[in-house]
Protein backbone atom coordinates (compact mmCIF):
# COMPACT_ATOMS: atom_id res chain seq x y z
CA UNK A 1 0.00 0.00 0.00
CA UNK A 2 1.00 3.69 -0.54
CA UNK A 3 0.78 6.30 1.81
CA UNK A 4 -2.22 8.76 1.73
CA UNK A 5 0.16 11.77 0.86
CA UNK A 6 1.07 9.99 -2.49
CA UNK A 7 -2.68 8.78 -3.18
CA UNK A 8 -3.84 12.52 -2.71
CA UNK A 9 -1.30 13.54 -5.14
CA UNK A 10 -2.09 11.22 -7.25
CA UNK A 11 -5.57 12.12 -7.17
CA UNK A 12 -4.38 15.83 -7.91
CA UNK A 13 -2.51 14.80 -10.73
CA UNK A 14 -5.53 13.36 -12.62
CA UNK A 15 -7.86 16.05 -12.60
CA UNK A 16 -5.07 18.30 -14.09
CA UNK A 17 -6.40 17.54 -17.79
CA UNK A 18 -9.82 19.35 -17.98
CA UNK A 19 -11.65 16.56 -19.60
CA UNK A 20 -11.28 14.67 -16.48
CA UNK A 21 -12.76 14.63 -13.11
CA UNK A 22 -11.03 12.65 -10.22
CA UNK A 23 -14.06 9.91 -10.41
CA UNK A 24 -13.45 9.07 -14.24
CA UNK A 25 -10.42 7.02 -12.62
CA UNK A 26 -10.28 4.09 -10.19
CA UNK A 27 -6.99 3.44 -7.69
CA UNK A 28 -6.56 0.54 -6.71
CA UNK A 29 -4.09 -2.60 -5.17
CA UNK A 30 -5.50 -5.94 -5.63
CA UNK A 31 -5.34 -8.43 -2.88
CA UNK A 32 -3.43 -10.98 -5.35
CA UNK A 33 -1.01 -8.10 -6.01
CA UNK A 34 -0.54 -6.22 -2.79
CA UNK A 35 2.67 -4.23 -4.41
CA UNK A 36 0.97 -3.03 -7.77
CA UNK A 37 -0.85 0.03 -8.19
CA UNK A 38 -3.26 0.41 -10.79
CA UNK A 39 -5.14 3.60 -11.87
CA UNK A 40 -7.89 2.47 -14.61
CA UNK A 41 -9.84 4.98 -16.64
CA UNK A 42 -12.89 3.87 -15.70
CA UNK A 43 -15.26 3.58 -18.91
CA UNK A 44 -12.17 1.84 -20.69
CA UNK A 45 -10.09 -0.56 -18.55
CA UNK A 46 -7.48 -0.70 -21.66
CA UNK A 47 -6.24 2.64 -20.62
CA UNK A 48 -4.58 1.66 -17.06
CA UNK A 49 -1.27 2.77 -15.62
CA UNK A 50 0.37 0.34 -13.42
CA UNK A 51 3.75 0.14 -10.84
CA UNK A 52 5.62 -1.58 -8.46
CA UNK A 53 5.00 -0.32 -5.03
CA UNK A 54 9.26 0.11 -4.24
CA UNK A 55 10.08 -1.58 -0.69
CA UNK A 56 12.55 0.96 -0.27
CA UNK A 57 15.00 3.44 -1.55
CA UNK A 58 18.10 3.26 -3.39
CA UNK A 59 21.62 4.97 -1.93
CA UNK A 60 20.43 8.45 -2.95
CA UNK A 61 17.23 8.79 -1.19
CA UNK A 62 15.20 8.09 -4.20
CA UNK A 63 12.68 5.74 -5.18
CA UNK A 64 12.79 3.93 -8.22
CA UNK A 65 9.55 2.82 -9.92
CA UNK A 66 8.55 0.46 -12.55
CA UNK A 67 5.29 -0.02 -14.44
CA UNK A 68 3.55 -0.38 -18.12
CA UNK A 69 1.26 2.22 -19.15
CA UNK A 70 -1.53 2.24 -22.03
CA UNK A 71 -1.80 4.06 -23.84
CA UNK A 72 1.86 5.10 -24.32
CA UNK A 73 3.28 8.17 -26.28
CA UNK A 74 4.45 6.27 -28.95
CA UNK A 75 2.90 2.49 -28.61
CA UNK A 76 -0.31 1.24 -27.52
CA UNK A 77 1.58 -0.32 -24.57
CA UNK A 78 4.93 0.91 -22.78
CA UNK A 79 7.06 -0.02 -19.95
CA UNK A 80 8.73 2.44 -17.76
CA UNK A 81 11.35 3.14 -15.35
CA UNK A 82 11.40 6.89 -12.99
CA UNK A 83 13.82 7.74 -10.25
CA UNK A 84 11.76 10.07 -7.52
CA UNK A 85 7.88 10.47 -6.49
CA UNK A 86 8.03 13.55 -8.95
CA UNK A 87 9.28 12.12 -11.95
CA UNK A 88 6.06 9.76 -11.18
CA UNK A 89 3.61 12.04 -10.96
CA UNK A 90 5.01 13.51 -14.07
CA UNK A 91 4.58 10.21 -15.69
CA UNK A 92 0.78 9.36 -14.50
CA UNK A 93 0.04 13.63 -16.06
CA UNK A 94 1.69 12.66 -19.16
CA UNK A 95 -0.24 9.42 -19.30
CA UNK A 96 -3.67 11.19 -18.83
CA UNK A 97 -2.89 13.65 -21.44
CA UNK A 98 -1.90 10.27 -23.80
CA UNK A 99 -5.80 8.81 -22.59
CA UNK A 100 -7.31 12.06 -23.29
CA UNK A 101 -5.75 12.53 -27.03
CA UNK A 102 -7.10 8.69 -27.28
CA UNK A 103 -10.44 9.71 -26.43
CA UNK A 104 -10.02 12.79 -28.91
CA UNK A 105 -9.93 10.77 -32.20
CA UNK A 106 -13.52 8.50 -30.67
CA UNK A 107 -16.48 9.28 -32.94
CA UNK A 108 -18.66 9.73 -29.83
CA UNK A 109 -16.18 12.01 -27.96
CA UNK A 110 -18.20 15.45 -28.25
CA UNK A 111 -20.90 14.00 -26.60
CA UNK A 112 -19.72 11.55 -24.61
CA UNK A 113 -19.46 13.16 -21.50
CA UNK A 114 -22.85 14.27 -21.92
CA UNK A 115 -24.45 11.21 -22.36
CA UNK A 116 -22.48 9.53 -19.41
CA UNK A 117 -23.77 12.36 -17.09
CA UNK A 118 -27.15 10.92 -18.30
CA UNK A 119 -26.35 7.11 -17.62
CA UNK A 120 -25.40 8.36 -14.03
CA UNK A 121 -29.01 10.22 -13.62
CA UNK A 122 -30.51 7.28 -14.95
CA UNK A 123 -28.89 5.10 -12.45
CA UNK A 124 -29.45 7.30 -9.32
CA UNK A 125 -32.54 8.10 -10.21
CA UNK A 126 -34.04 4.38 -10.68
CA UNK A 127 -31.85 2.16 -8.31
CA UNK A 128 -34.16 2.12 -5.20
CA UNK A 129 -33.85 -0.56 -3.09
CA UNK A 130 -37.77 -0.48 -2.22
CA UNK A 131 -38.61 -3.10 -5.01
CA UNK A 132 -36.56 -5.65 -6.59
CA UNK A 133 -38.39 -5.14 -9.82
CA UNK A 134 -39.02 -1.67 -11.70
CA UNK A 135 -43.00 -0.99 -11.62
CA UNK A 136 -45.13 -0.25 -14.58
CA UNK A 137 -44.73 3.16 -14.43
CA UNK A 138 -40.73 3.60 -13.77
CA UNK A 139 -40.42 0.61 -17.04
CA UNK A 140 -42.17 3.01 -19.03
CA UNK A 141 -40.54 6.12 -17.98
CA UNK A 142 -37.27 4.18 -18.18
CA UNK A 143 -38.49 3.49 -21.91
CA UNK A 144 -39.04 7.08 -22.63
CA UNK A 145 -35.29 7.75 -21.46
CA UNK A 146 -34.10 4.83 -23.59
CA UNK A 147 -35.60 6.43 -27.29
CA UNK A 148 -34.48 9.51 -26.31
CA UNK A 149 -30.98 8.13 -25.84
CA UNK A 150 -31.35 6.02 -29.11
CA UNK A 151 -31.83 9.30 -31.08
CA UNK A 152 -29.26 10.55 -29.53
CA UNK A 153 -27.22 8.55 -30.57
CA UNK A 154 -27.98 7.86 -34.02
CA UNK A 155 -28.07 11.77 -34.62
CA UNK A 156 -24.29 11.48 -33.45
CA UNK A 157 -23.49 8.53 -35.74
CA UNK A 158 -24.82 10.17 -38.64
CA UNK A 159 -22.92 13.47 -38.00
CA UNK A 160 -19.70 11.93 -36.78
CA UNK A 161 -19.13 8.68 -39.33
CA UNK A 162 -19.01 9.71 -42.81
CA UNK A 163 -18.67 6.33 -43.79
CA UNK A 164 -21.96 4.93 -44.42
CA UNK A 165 -21.55 1.65 -44.29
CA UNK A 166 -20.07 2.07 -40.68
CA UNK A 167 -22.90 4.20 -39.98
CA UNK A 168 -25.58 1.72 -40.81
CA UNK A 169 -23.70 -0.40 -39.01
CA UNK A 170 -23.51 1.63 -35.92
CA UNK A 171 -27.03 2.69 -35.81
CA UNK A 172 -28.30 -1.10 -36.35
CA UNK A 173 -26.73 -2.53 -33.18
CA UNK A 174 -27.58 0.44 -31.77
CA UNK A 175 -31.22 -0.48 -32.36
CA UNK A 176 -30.45 -3.91 -31.34
CA UNK A 177 -29.21 -3.08 -28.00
CA UNK A 178 -31.85 -0.48 -27.49
CA UNK A 179 -34.41 -3.33 -27.91
CA UNK A 180 -32.74 -5.61 -25.70
CA UNK A 181 -32.60 -3.31 -22.62
CA UNK A 182 -36.30 -2.55 -23.13
CA UNK A 183 -37.38 -6.11 -23.52
CA UNK A 184 -35.88 -7.08 -20.26
CA UNK A 185 -37.16 -4.26 -18.12
CA UNK A 186 -39.84 -6.81 -17.24
CA UNK A 187 -37.85 -9.97 -16.87
CA UNK A 188 -34.66 -8.61 -14.83
CA UNK A 189 -34.33 -7.23 -11.64
CA UNK A 190 -33.62 -3.21 -11.11
CA UNK A 191 -29.91 -3.94 -10.25
CA UNK A 192 -28.98 -6.61 -13.01
CA UNK A 193 -31.03 -4.21 -15.71
CA UNK A 194 -29.18 -0.92 -14.31
CA UNK A 195 -26.00 -3.05 -14.46
CA UNK A 196 -26.80 -4.04 -18.13
CA UNK A 197 -28.18 -0.63 -19.53
CA UNK A 198 -24.56 1.16 -17.70
CA UNK A 199 -22.31 -1.26 -19.81
CA UNK A 200 -24.38 -1.20 -22.95
CA UNK A 201 -24.46 1.86 -23.12
CA UNK A 202 -20.55 2.94 -22.39
CA UNK A 203 -20.02 0.51 -24.93
CA UNK A 204 -22.53 2.22 -27.45
CA UNK A 205 -20.33 4.98 -26.82
CA UNK A 206 -16.94 3.75 -26.18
Amino acid sequence: MIRNRLYNQIREVLEKNPGFIKSDFQIETPSTQKTVLFITYKYNSKFQFEFQIPESAGEDGEYTFNGKISPGIVAVSEVFSVKGEAALLAGINMWVNCVWEELSTQPFLKSAKRIEERIDTVCTEFSSTDTKYFTSEEANSLKVHLDKLEKDLQIEIEEEIKDKKEAWQRIGTLSVEMGRLKTTLSSLTRPSWLNSFSRTTYDLIG
